[in-house]
């Protein structure tokens, strides 16, 4: 048996709020951070031009800036120092550290948009809002501990700070879990390597400061290679799984009907609560109660192979629908409601449009870590999954969730448990029989029933759910080869 004994090297991030500033005024503090992340966002969006710009020699640097010619020769500088220098221009006063580190982030955000397909369309080129993060580098804060937990963050160079006669700031962390304290904890101790840090202005108001660490996680969990989780990605059901052994060559028998929740729950709920007579938001509280607590039992449940999208689909339509009603009316709005343009006009239907990422966002943390977590529960070495780059942006199913970010949330919380990740090409992969391998677009008619399979072959008559036999085939080893292989040797009906 293969097993994943290796350290695995673990990068993440924790988010504290600073409570107070204890050496400096806190409004006057607040002002100069918002100045900071304008224009550090300004800085960041220049940079990426030029980059932009040095990578297609659409135009001639000499002609960027008047006397400052981008020669390696005359200036004896790389394109990174040359980026840099052009960032301290109008990140004055900022600590040249932070610059540095800003620097290389910027650049490392544009080349994986290059190395993602940013010179043939399939992404496009990064962009950094007004009111983006300043970066901090990972020597310009600490962290310490006297009657609660504080930390000092170095911001302004050596002019910066005797015009504003104050050295580093000193912030007083609000309340924080025992996690946070505990993470805190071993960065002061050393068990934990202190990263770079992003400190922002939220929407409410507050001082948030992002930290990264990293560390050595010890795979104590053995894992067996030779089994492979099959993941299918689709609409009614947002994830189904099937477990390939490929020790004994055969599909792991695991229940899933059980644990799958229907929409026609959430319709029965609303009813419910309609006929008791309550107000809408009263009934939406108790509406999004109950969906949460079925929710727990359907990613907490002992064992399924099928992540519904019912109730995922029910909250979706709702909030979107809620917000084009908003956008429609922002054309009509009273007086109290103009003043600044856009901004002003469309505050609620932004409002509404934050609240669904950050709904998807929890949702697809809870899929994730509950497909993690069945990996590891069934000794399943390694996933497998649909490689969706070569999708058609505009099909449907991608809009109405964002897949990309999902994947990449089993990819990071995969890596913890050392369980590898592989993409396939998913493509007949539903059209594929499991059990004879047959390749006929009747197989699965989605026309009058999408969710069931049927083998057109006489002589298997393999008939189950349509995204499971789905997912046993992206579990197969090699799936890609094996369809292309029976493609050459048979057409496809």
């Amino acid at each position: 048996m293969k097993t994943t004994e290796k350290n695995v090297l673990m990068t993440k991030c924790i988010k504290v709020t600073l409570n107070r500033c204890v050496n400096y005024n806190m409004k006057e503090i607040m002002n100069i951070i918002r100045e900071m992340q304008y224009l550090s966002s300004k800085a960041y969006n220049l940079a990426t031009n030029y980059l932009y710009i040095w990578d297609t020699n659409s135009m001639n640097f000499k002609n960027l800036y008047e006397e400052k010619i981008v020669d390696k020769d005359l200036l004896g500088k790389s394109k990174s120092a040359w980026i840099e220098n052009r960032m301290n221009e109008i990140m004055k006063g900022f600590l040249t550290n932070n610059v540095a580190q800003a620097r290389q982030d910027v650049i490392n955000k544009y080349n994986k948009s290059k190395k993602d397909g940013l010179f043939i369309g399939k992404v496009t080129l990064p962009s950094y809002k007004m009111n983006g993060k300043v970066v901090i580098h990972n020597k310009a804060y600490r962290f310490s501990k006297n009657e609660g937990y504080f930390v000092e963050i170095g911001l302004f160079n050596k002019e910066k700070k005797e015009e504003l006669n104050c050295d580093w700031i000193k912030f007083k962390l609000d309340k924080i879990d025992s996690n946070k304290k505990a993470t805190i904890y071993k960065i002061l101790n050393g068990d934990y390597k202190q990263g770079s840090a992003q400190l922002h202005i939220n929407k409410k108001g507050k001082i948030e400061f992002i930290i990264s660490y990293s560390f050595e996680r010890e795979n104590s969990i053995k894992l067996d290679k030779n089994r492979t989780l099959g993941i299918d990605i689709g609409i009614v059901n947002i994830a189904a799984m099937a477990i390939w052994d490929n020790n004994k060559q055969e599909w792991e028998l695991t229940r899933y009907s059980h644990n799958l929740i229907s929409g026609n729950e959430a319709i029965a709920l609303r009813q419910k609560y309609y006929k008791l007579g309550l107000r809408n938001k009263e009934l939406e509280k108790n509406i999004n109660r109950e969906l949460h607590e079925l929710e727990e039992k359907e990613y907490r449940g002992l064992s399924t192979n099928i992540i519904s999208g019912h109730n995922l689909t029910y909250k979706r339509i709702m909030l979107n629908s809620k917000r084009i009603r908003l956008s429609q009316s922002c054309k009509w709005c009273g007086n109290s409601k103009v003043g600044h343009g856009r901004r002003v006009r469309c505050k609620q239907v932004d409002k509404i449009g934050n609240k669904i990422e950050r709904f998807k966002d929890t949702f697809n943390h809870k899929y994730s870590r509950y497909i993690v977590d069945f990996a590891v529960k069934n000794n399943c070495g390694i996933i497998q999954m649909e490689n969706l780059k070569n999708f058609n942006p505009s099909e449907k199913f991608l809009k109405d969730w964002p897949y990309f970010d999902l994947q990449t949330k089993i990819e990071y919380k995969a890596k913890e448990y050392g369980i590898e990740v592989i993409k396939v090409n998913p493509k007949y992969t539903s059209k594929r029989c499991s059990r004879c391998g047959c390749i006929n677009e009747l197989n699965r008619d989605c026309k009058k029933n999408q969710s069931k399979f049927k083998c057109v072959n006489d002589e298997c008559n393999n008939y189950e759910n349509a995204d499971i036999n789905a997912a046993k085939n992206i579990a197969l080893p090699y799936i890609d080869k094996i369809i292309e292989q029976c493609l050459e040797t048979n057409k496809v009906v």
